[in-house]
């Protein structure tokens, strides 16, 4: 009998803001609290870089901090692992998720399809144990992460900062 599932989901999505400035904030990995909706399912608190760490030497973690009667641990920590500048494409993994996922790698990609607009892929593999979260949940849960979360989340953290100056 096998002990784990094997999952993966891919979302895709144009924004009205350019591949540069969509680049910057993606990257600017401890940024996170600018463009994670505060109505998301459970909005970290704060979000730290891990101790020692610098967002120009990779590997690089930030701790994302959360209230735990939001049903979140603590914290769990995201490691940048692989960040090209000139493809715009990152490499993630993280860690402390209580449905026992395991071996999450995730990428996002982020395509300059002209004219200040940008096409946006995430996408992720992982493990997930056949006695934690059903296969179903889970996807459902990264899909949102990926449409709501990062792709919405930054295009809209970054037409709040034009429409501010």
């Amino acid at each position: 009998m096998k002990t784990f599932q094997r999952g993966s989901v891919t979302v895709s999505g144009d924004v009205t803001v350019s591949a540069d400035q969509f680049w910057k904030l993606l990257r600017d990995w401890p940024a996170a609290m600018k463009w994670i909706p505060r109505d998301s399912a459970s909005p970290p608190i704060d979000v730290t870089l891990k101790p020692g760490d610098d967002v120009n030497r990779l590997p690089c973690s930030r701790v994302m901090h959360f209230d735990v009667s939001s049903g979140f641990p603590a914290s769990w920590e995201e490691t940048l692992l692989f960040a090209d500048p000139q493809a715009r494409r990152i490499y993630y993994t993280f860690s402390g998720i209580p449905d026992g996922m395991r071996n999450y790698i995730a990428t996002t990609i982020v395509d300059d399809t002209g004219r200040g607009t940008a096409h946006i892929t995430c996408s992720s593999s992982f493990d997930l144990p056949n006695t934690g979260a059903s296969m179903e949940e889970t996807n459902k849960f990264l899909r949102d992460v990926y449409e709501h979360v990062i792709i919405r989340g930054i295009e809209a953290a970054i037409k709040r900062e034009k429409s501010s100056v």
